[in-house]
């Protein structure tokens, strides 16, 4: 691989996406409905387990363009009680896509299967508490790997680890003391650093980045929330 991820920004960035959230002033609760439990949803660790639509995302290379296809994304979500409105956020996503390169407008060519990870680390706002419906904003951190397997021209393709942030909206309806429906849409951006290659094996690139850009996906979905 030509291109590698910078640890010198990811470190910092990782702790201020909570750090931040953990300041930020509680507005007052909303006049809502009560909670169907006596249980304080809010004080406990919640595990989602989400199934999404993931699209966008393309690199202009020197090669040509580089097209990830969209596709389902499956994602698991651990948040943690930071303070009364805040929440940690660990984020893991999943997305099985296929890479393609497009040399010629509207004709893509079939590169390599590709499985793209995201690692990412934050916080999350929720402006309404004590309620039955509980929206919130999240901002995270962290890696994504692209891994590219062996292509339909028999060259393997490797992988490249790259910084990303993660942007996201959502709501969660709480049904029971323990179980909650959320809903989210979200923004993916990995960036992609001056001079890099992208998707680099042992038989060489197949695309060089000319300089640092970000790369923009979205996911809109829902899952399953478990209050522990």
């Amino acid at each position: 691989m030509c291109a590698r991820a910078h640890p010198r920004f990811l470190m910092p960035a990782i702790p201020g996406a909570v750090a931040l959230l953990a300041v930020i002033p509680s507005p007052a609760a909303a006049q809502r409905a009560p909670l169907p439990t006596d249980v304080d949803w809010e004080a406990r660790l919640h595990l989602s387990a989400m199934l999404t639509y993931q699209w966008g995302g393309s690199i202009t290379t020197e090669d040509g363009r580089l097209i990830f296809d969209a596709g389902e994304n499956f994602a698991g979500v651990l948040t943690f009680p930071i303070r009364p409105g805040a929440r940690g956020e660990l984020y893991y996503g999943y997305q099985p896509t296929t890479l393609r390169r497009e040399q010629a407008p509207g004709v893509p060519e079939s590169l390599a299967p590709m499985k793209i990870h995201y690692f990412q680390l934050g916080g999350r706002f929720e402006p309404v508490r004590g309620g039955r419906l509980l929206p919130y904003f999240a901002g995270t951190a962290g890696a994504v790997l692209f891994d590219a397997g062996k292509g339909t021209n028999g060259l393997d393709y490797g992988s490249d680890l790259e910084f990303a942030f993660r942007f996201a909206v959502g709501t969660t309806a709480v049904l029971t003391r323990r179980v909650g429906i959320r809903a989210e849409a979200g923004l993916l951006l990995p960036i992609f650093w001056s001079g890099g290659g992208f998707v680099c094996g042992g038989e060489g690139c197949e695309g060089v980045i000319a300089g640092s850009l970000a790369v923009v996906q979205g996911t809109v979905g829902g899952g399953l929330t478990i209050a522990f």
